[in-house]
C-alpha cells in the first residue's frame, strides 16, 4: 500500500467520524427511538414469521397418500 492511499485513508477516518454512527440510534427525540426499535423488532421477526408460515402451509396442504391396499 502506498503512503499517499495510507494517509487519505486515515485522513478520511479522522475527518468522517459522524458517518460511522446512525442519526437515529442516538437520537434524543422519543418518536425517532420508537420508530428505531418497532424496526428493528420488525425486521428481526419477519423472516421467522415467513418461515413459520410456510412450515405451517406445507404440513396444512400437504398429503400422504393411502398406502393400504384393498383386495
Amino acid at each position: 500500500m502506498s503512503i499517499k492511499k495510507l494517509v487519505c485513508s486515515i485522513l478520511g477516518l479522522l475527518t468522517f467520524n459522524s458517518i460511522m454512527a446512525c442519526p437515529v440510534c442516538f437520537d434524543s427525540n422519543e418518536e425517532s427511538r420508537m420508530a428505531y426499535y418497532l424496526t428493528t423488532a420488525f425486521l428481526s421477526l419477519f423472516p421467522l414469521l415467513m418461515i413459520g408460515l410456510l412450515a405451517f402451509w406445507l404440513k396444512k396442504y400437504s398429503f400422504t397418500p393411502n398406502t393400504q391396499e384393498t383386495s
